[in-house]
């Protein structure tokens, strides 16, 4: 009984940090989600599949239900999406395999490809007040007419590298939130304090440093904030991931067509 319980509280630790990681973007190919009443192969219909899965998850894990179940290109293996995660298994459901698949002849990691297609696909129905984002926790840089909010951990390396880019950006004011993510970077709340008490280091300030960012990390779960950096537009649009400047300004220019 113990060791089932720690096999329990291990996945659900692996769910819930499994979409913590910052993403690059890049186009994926389309796919169709299958319902869960039916998974399809070429030539077969295996409906006992998909719920012989989403009974065992449940099981394992009670409080992450199954958004979707479709085959992989290798024969046996499922791809399982709940929620923000994905996970595969094999057609009993009774082995969940956390991990990425490569496709060697094509020198494509599937898995990346997959999370950045689910990602992209839930930022299009996100949408997330400007009047709302918690500015108390933000650095701003930057002016022009196109107006710009990134949350930010200042340790994560896409980060800096969109912050050394949009620095270097004319036409663009931005507004950088801090939301450092203590599970990949535990020196992450530090350095972001310091960061709003860049002109007044005493302690006072980085004590009212933490309390806004706090703040803020929690605006971002209650949003659905995995991964940084986040982007969000005026009109509330959300992309999650790293985009280069020239895209962010035609991005953000969608809104005034």
């Amino acid at each position: 009984m113990k060791r089932h319980s720690f096999l329990v509280a291990l996945l659900a630790a692996v769910l819930a940090t499994a979409g913590s990681f910052a993403v690059i973007r890049s186009a994926g190919a389309e796919t169709k989600e299958e319902p869960l009443s039916s998974v399809v192969i070429p030539g077969k219909t295996f409906p006992r599949i998909s719920q012989a899965v989403k009974q065992a998850v449940e099981q394992a894990l009670p409080n992450t239900p199954i958004d979707s179940i479709r085959p992989t290109g290798i024969p046996g293996l499922f791809e399982v999406v709940a929620g923000r995660n994905l996970f595969y298994t094999g057609a009993s459901g009774r082995y969940l395999v956390f991990g990425e698949i490569y496709d060697l002849k094509t020198a494509t990691n599937i898995t990346a490809e997959r999370f950045q297609d689910l990602r992209q696909a839930a930022d299009e129905q996100r949408r997330i007040s400007w009047a709302d984002l918690p500015m108390d926790a933000a650095i701003h840089y930057g002016d022009g007419d196109l107006r710009l909010a990134v949350f930010s951990d200042p340790e994560c390396p896409y980060c800096r590298r969109l912050t050394e880019a949009l620095r270097q950006t004319k036409g663009i004011a931005v507004s950088e939130i801090m939301f450092p993510i203590p599970a990949l970077h535990p020196q992450a709340m530090e350095k972001a304090a310091g960061m709003l008490c860049a002109e007044d280091p005493a302690e006072k300030c980085l004590q009212a440093a933490h309390d806004k960012i706090s703040v803020a990390m929690a605006f971002g779960r209650r949003h659905g904030i995995q991964a940084t950096p986040t982007l969000v537009a005026p009109d509330g649009r959300v992309h999650t991931g790293f985009m280069p400047p020239d895209e962010i300004k035609s991005w953000l220019m969608e809104e005034k067509k």
